[in-house]
């Protein structure tokens, strides 16, 4: 039996958060989005390890159900200072499971392109985009540009075979969850991913889109 432990991450946002969300989609005309996410909000908690995005579960519930190798890390995220310099306090994190409505949210674009450019140039990390099936089909089209915009390189390597997945439905979860432990054998024990120094961070910062209301949402 293998010892690792595959140290996971959520990355959702909270109950708080959600009526300044609600309000900037409505203020963008994304009537069906924010009308989801008003119907839908008892999935979301105080806590982004609170996040329910399939059949009133959250990401432990499903993930670290019947196993002993899967803990979670996503109190670290709260670690991370405002320039992004301490990275390092979540290397040790191998999979961030995501809400891709939390990609609306500039905290969560800042985080989510700096380490696409840190995952780009690792096969430790391994992203889990969740979009739940629900969401009206126009939206989920409009999320999917988001996740695009902001994860570009990731989801190349998704493309190339890198192991990326893209979960609508809890079976699409509970497949990458199952996968993860059949390899968990070959992983090393204690798996960190290097994070960039500071020169490298400021080049991607530079990268980044500005700070104007939801950029990566509307059509251009």
């Amino acid at each position: 039996m293998s010892n690792t432990t595959i140290h996971y991450s959520v990355l959702a946002i909270t109950k708080n958060e959600l009526p300044g969300l609600i309000k900037k989609l409505k203020e963008a005309n994304l009537i069906p989005l924010a009308s989801w996410l008003s119907d839908n909000s008892h999935i979301y908690g105080n806590l982004s390890e609170d996040w329910k995005p399939f059949n009133d579960n959250t990401i432990k519930d499903i993930i670290e159900n019947n196993s002993k190798v899967y803990t979670s890390e996503t109190h670290l995220i709260s670690n991370i200072n405002d320039e992004f310099t301490n990275l390092n306090v979540i290397s040790h994190i191998q999979v961030f499971f995501i809400d891709v409505v939390s990609l609306l949210l500039k905290k969560y674009q800042d985080l989510s392109t700096r380490l696409d450019s840190i995952f780009s140039n690792s096969d430790k990390g391994k992203c889990c985009f969740i979009i739940n099936q629900t969401v009206p089909l126009d939206m989920q089209r409009k999320l999917e540009m988001v996740n695009s915009n902001l994860w570009p390189q990731v989801l190349e390597g998704y493309k190339e075979g890198k192991l990326h997945r893209v979960a609508v439905r809890i079976d699409d979860l509970l497949n990458f969850k199952n996968y993860l432990l059949s390899i968990s054998i070959n992983m090393p024990h204690s798996e960190t991913i290097n994070m960039p120094d500071s020169e490298t961070l400021e080049q991607v910062k530079s990268k980044m889109p500005g700070d104007g209301p939801l950029p990566k949402l509307v059509d251009q």
